[in-house]
């Protein structure tokens, strides 16, 4: 035989070896549909097979499509949990006195400020006089520079002078368990039980198992409209936005805080672009404005709050060309402080104008994504009044509170004292906790069974189909590169056949 005989004899066995292959795969097969297309002596069986065969392929696949398509969204399930938890942390709790300086030290430097600046009381309505005139005097206060640190802290209330009374589950405590947290706001504020490694431990509720907190404001309404304390019920690992969050607590009255605590945990990257604590790291690589905040600014765990208040003093700068000394202050800067009174009225303005132009805010909520995990303190205020005659005369006889005190007849008292009591109302938290609507598993389990509900196929059927294309490929290979001639000729198309054939 001449060659072209002889390639197309090998080209023939190698189509009919192929046949064979691909019929003694769809009679073996465990996609059923294949088999009995084979097996149909009636064309019309046939038909009726591959029709149901290619729709049941068809809707499968769609089906399969849509699965992925959802498991991409990488949307989220909320599951809420009661958790019963005996003992547990207690909050850090931290006082403000509202009236931010102590009139005995403070009064004639705000004066010479207000003169200097020519702020007088006539030239605008008394409440906002009040704020002009604190907001002038505080700016510089909140240079970074030591000094200037130490004399806002000196003009304000020391601990000492308003704490006259201290219990935590009827024990009492002492000055020594406050730590100072000064800020622009108030001034010299206080933080009970803040040590994140040694935080205190709540065992029982109620209202006498909690804090208890006997305050004096003072007894000076010098550059304030208001009396009483600023409370701020938060976790030892926040910093509270002073400006934002706590509760007005008046003079003259026992108010009553009961507290009850919320975990929310977010999934993060790929269902979310929450932001990690413990991992903060990684965000400082993928997210530029992440990384300005934590190298200009001073934090050492995200929270959104903060974030928004970096992004607006970012604004601020732009349009005043100093920085906000009421917002979260830059580590390190050539610009100055917002202190003369063009440069507060532009900070005024450009906070206004931040707020209010959407495209502007939206923007920053971009840049600031949510933390993924967070405690949320919900409280329900009561309120009583505070003190009786009997108990002020009681507090005359005491030599402790008279230290603090310093006079106590009834109506002083009732201008000037109050009592605060934080506590747990319930022994058990909420959780609010996400996971995936949808895992890898469970995109694997649902295309598993749509290919055995619609196709009959498993995952040892796609091992079929890999074998079979296999011996397609050997077909091939056989036919092109066996270079004995001679045995090639002689060989037999049985000879081929894989030994399940």
């Amino acid at each position: 035989m001449d060659d072209s005989t002889l390639d197309t004899i090998r080209k023939e066995r190698s189509i009919s070896l192929i046949k064979k292959i691909i019929i003694n795969w769809a009679l073996n097969t465990t996609a059923h549909a294949f088999g009995n297309i084979i097996r149909a002596q009636s064309i019309i069986i046939r038909i009726i097979w591959t029709i149901c065969l290619l729709a049941s392929t068809a809707y499968c696949f769609y089906l399969i499509i849509q699965t992925i398509v959802l498991y991409t969204k990488y949307e989220v399930n909320t599951r809420l949990n009661l958790v019963y938890e005996t003992p547990t942390k207690f909050p850090a709790v931290t006082i403000c006195n509202l009236n931010t300086f102590n009139a005995d030290f403070s009064k004639e430097s705000i004066e010479d400020v207000l003169n200097e600046k020519r702020i007088f009381a006539n030239q605008s309505k008394p409440i906002d006089f009040v704020e002009t005139a604190s907001q002038q005097f505080k700016a510089p206060f909140n240079d970074p520079g030591f000094l200037q640190r130490n004399r806002l802290i000196y003009f304000g209330f020391f601990l000492r002078e308003m704490l006259g009374d201290c219990k935590y589950q009827r024990e009492n405590c002492f000055k020594e368990d406050f730590q100072l947290n000064e800020n622009y706001y108030y001034g010299n504020c206080f933080t009970f039980n803040s040590d994140t490694q040694k935080t205190k431990l709540w065992k029982k509720t109620g209202i006498v198992n909690g804090l208890r907190l006997e305050l004096y404001t003072g007894g000076q309404e010098v550059y304030t409209y208001k009396t009483g304390f600023k409370v701020f019920v938060h976790n030892q690992s926040d910093t509270p936005f002073f400006d934002e969050e706590g509760i007005d607590v008046s003079v003259g009255q026992q108010t009553n805080i009961a507290i009850s605590r919320t975990f929310l945990n977010r999934l993060s990257e790929p269902h979310s672009n929450c932001i990690q604590n413990d991992n903060l790291d990684y965000y400082f690589k993928s997210n530029s404005f992440f990384k300005y905040i934590w190298t200009n600014f001073n934090f050492t765990r995200y929270t959104l709050k903060y974030c928004m208040k970096a992004c607006l003093q970012d604004y601020i700068v732009s349009q005043c060309a100093c920085f906000d000394t009421r917002l979260v202050l830059p580590i390190q800067t050539k610009l100055s402080l917002c202190i003369s009174t063009e440069q507060v009225e532009c900070t005024i303005k450009s906070d206004i104008e931040f707020h209010n132009r959407k495209e502007i805010i939206s923007n920053c909520y971009e840049k600031c994504p949510n933390e993924c995990n967070k405690v949320i303190y919900h409280q329900t205020v009561s309120k009583s009044r505070y003190p009786t005659k009997w108990y002020s005369d009681l507090v005359n006889k005491s030599q402790m509170y008279l230290e603090v005190v310093k006079k106590s007849d009834l109506s002083h008292l009732e201008k000037n004292a109050l009592v605060i009591n934080v506590y747990y109302d319930r022994n058990y938290y909420m959780s609010i906790d996400e996971s995936p609507s949808m895992t890898f598993e469970d995109l694997l389990a649902f295309i598993g069974g749509n290919f055995g509900l619609f196709v009959g196929a498993s995952m040892l059927t796609f091992g079929e189909a890999i074998e079979i294309f296999f011996l397609i490929v050997f077909v091939y290979v056989s036919k092109y590169f066996n270079f004995n001639s001679k045995k090639r000729e002689e060989v037999d198309i049985n000879d081929i056949e894989m030994n399940r054939f």
